[in-house]
This record gives structure tokens, C-alpha cells and sequence, in this order.
């Protein structure tokens, strides 16, 4: 898994796998199939393990913006580490042809979908005592999922540290005034609506 991390779907050969498994390409092939059966596998074993720490904060009962930061708080520090300054294997592969394959596909749909999810309880539960439309916490929720990924992102570019704080606490910043601006009865503050948009929480 970690040679993927590394170098991504495309840049990891053959070799160099067999280099991180200890197995031989004939071990690899009857295992796996082919280099992107084994692909599938480590990403599936990405996202059942390692990756699923930070959503668990936004998943649980009674989450709400608190939890909402701190699994933010949990992604730059993990980016700090050895295995963090590559980001995140799934965020990764949306990136890469692989991405498109008809096998992986539908993995990086599942775990976005729960990431998304995720955010959208915490979301719900932060404005339950308000009468908030389900369009907006949803595009609120769509707004966190672009910082996820772009936090990931950022974490595998060669910026300084500081860049990838400043995204956040911004990102986080910006998210908290808008939940203040809903909770007084006002609406989404500060929004480009895109024409291409539906234009639902207008």
C-alpha cells in the first residue's frame, strides 16, 4: 500500500512492488490478478483502516462543529508525520487515470459519500434547534468535502506547513461565520452563485 501512497498508481512498478511485498510477481499475479486488482485492494485496505480515523469524529452521535474541527485538527497533524506528507491514498487516486477505472470508481464515490456524510451530521446536529433548509447544510457539507481533499492535497505539495494551517483555519474560519449567520436567521453569506449551479439555496 505504502509504494502507491508514495509514488501513485502509475509512477509504482511492478518491481517496486514486489520490492515492498517481499512477493514475487508470480505471487502478485495469483493473488491479485494484475497490478490494478492489487490497487484495489490497497485502497480498499486504506479506507478501512487508516483513513477512516479523522471521519469517525463527524460520524458520531451528537457531532457538531467542535468534531467538525477536530478531525481537521487530526489531518494537519497527521500530515506532519512520515506517512501524512503523502496525503491521503483515495483523495490520490482522483487525481490519476485510475481514478476512472470501472474497479476503483466506485470506492472513491463510497468513501466520499461518507466523508460527506459524515459532515452533513455533524452539520445537522450543530443547526437542529434552527430551521435550516436541507439544500444549505448540504452545500455547507459539499464546501467541507473540496477542504478535505484540498487539505490532503496540499499535504502531499511541497509547501510549508504554515500554508496547509492558514487553508484550514481559514476554511474553518469562513464555516464558522456562516453557521453564526444562520443561527441569527440571516442566509449564506458571502456565496458566488455559479451559473452552471441549480441555484437551490438561493
Amino acid at each position: 500500500m505504502f509504494a502507491f501512497l508514495e509514488r501513485g498508481y502509475e509512477a509504482t512498478s511492478l518491481s517496486a512492488i514486489e520490492k515492498a511485498t517481499g512477493v514475487d510477481r508470480k505471487g502478485l499475479y495469483n493473488t491479485f490478478g494484475d497490478k490494478e486488482g492489487l490497487f484495489v485492494a490497497a485502497l480498499q485496505r486504506f479506507i478501512e483502516t487508516g483513513s477512516t480515523k479523522h471521519i469517525l469524529f463527524t460520524e458520531s452521535e451528537g457531532a457538531a462543529f467542535s468534531e467538525i474541527v477536530s478531525a481537521f485538527e487530526f489531518i494537519v497533524a497527521y500530515s506532519q508525520t512520515h506517512m501524512g506528507q503523502y496525503g491521503c491514498l483515495a483523495c490520490n487516486s482522483l487525481r490519476e487515470p485510475i481514478g476512472e477505472s470501472p474497479n476503483v470508481r466506485p470506492i472513491l464515490q463510497g468513501y466520499l459519500t461518507r466523508v460527506r456524510s459524515a459532515f452533513q451530521n455533524a452539520l445537522t446536529n450543530e443547526l437542529q434547534n434552527y430551521d435550516i433548509p436541507t439544500q444549505v447544510i448540504d452545500k455547507l457539507a459539499h464546501a467541507l468535502v473540496g477542504t478535505f481533499v484540498g487539505t490532503f492535497v496540499l499535504a502531499r505539495s511541497p509547501i510549508e506547513a504554515q500554508v496547509l494551517v492558514d487553508f484550514v483555519e481559514l476554511s474553518l474560519g469562513q464555516l464558522k461565520g456562516q453557521l453564526q449567520t444562520l443561527k441569527s436567521g440571516g442566509g449564506l453569506q458571502s456565496v458566488i452563485w455559479l451559473r452552471s449551479g441549480t441555484g437551490a439555496a438561493r
